[in-house]
């Protein structure tokens, strides 16, 4: 999506917490919750390192 960005472009990106799993110990998550936090957390690691994005 990036990509295809203009400059200046903005992107809303929903489930940032996603119910506040992000902050939890893994042990505290349903069991099937678990791989989707792992992804959401992976994916908010990415874009806090990006300099393409600006968090607000």
């Amino acid at each position: 999506m990036l990509k295809l960005m203009k400059l200046g472009g903005i992107q809303l990106y929903d489930y940032t917490l996603w119910f506040g799993t992000v902050a939890m110990l893994v042990y505290c998550i349903k069991e099937k919750m678990r791989p989707n936090n792992r992804h959401i957390i992976e994916f908010n690691k990415f874009l806090a390192t990006d300099t393409r994005v600006q968090i607000s």
